[in-house]
């Protein structure tokens, strides 16, 4: 069956996927995609969805996923039609607190790591390092997107080197700080940046005073 579209993906905000969706690319490598990216529909199988990705780190491959589930007569895809998307937002750094808008939390940073005014945040990565399994307790301080990381790149810069990331170790990147009383601080940030568009490439912008 044949049914090209734009599509997002979506259904995965639960404890389980945790924001991802592992694909298949040339058979046999998987990838991670985020939440809200943008992919065209290309070919419905029996088994899968065969999508080409139209944003991100993976953009212009094109990859097939299985169903989320499926029963003797539907499919239940994890592709959704709509996904509302902002302009892109601006983070704002002054010392040991990051702002937007009304919400502000503390960070973690090493002195002289960043050294640029502006940064752009870029489309996120899936941390491949074993996290503390506290990290993703939303009932103390957590988030299940833990393993989320936003990429920070310069313009004079030919590749990100740090990341924006939640935790409570900052070794070169900008970490939102995880405290055990403060719930959805992590979730809150995610969610704005994940729905955040500047480009193809890009979600937003990080200032630095």
């Amino acid at each position: 069956m044949n049914k090209t579209a734009i599509k997002f993906i979506g259904n995965v905000l639960d404890p389980i996927n945790r924001g991802w969706v592992y694909s298949i690319v040339d058979g046999r490598d998987r990838i991670c995609l985020p939440y809200t990216t943008r992919v065209e529909l290309v070919e419905v199988s029996e088994n899968f969805e065969h999508i080409k990705i139209l944003e991100g780190y993976y953009k212009g491959n094109t990859v097939k996923f299985p169903f989320m589930s499926r029963d003797d007569k539907f499919h239940y895809s994890f592709l959704i039609d709509r996904c509302r998307l902002s302009k892109p937002i601006t983070l704002k750094l002054n010392h040991d607190t990051l702002k937007f808008g009304n919400f502000k939390c503390e960070v973690l940073v090493e002195k002289n790591i960043l050294n640029n005014k502006v940064y752009c945040i870029k489309f996120p990565v899936r941390s491949n390092k074993i996290l503390p399994s506290h990290y993703f307790d939303e009932s103390r301080g957590g988030s299940r997107f833990s393993d989320t990381w936003f990429p920070l790149q310069a313009k004079d810069e030919l590749y990100p080197e740090k990341y924006l990331h939640f935790g409570s170790i900052s070794e070169g990147c900008l970490t939102v700080k995880y405290n055990p009383l403060i719930n959805e601080v992590w979730n809150t940030l995610y969610t704005k940046l994940i729905h955040s568009r500047m480009n193809e490439d890009n979600l937003g912008f990080l200032t630095i005073k």
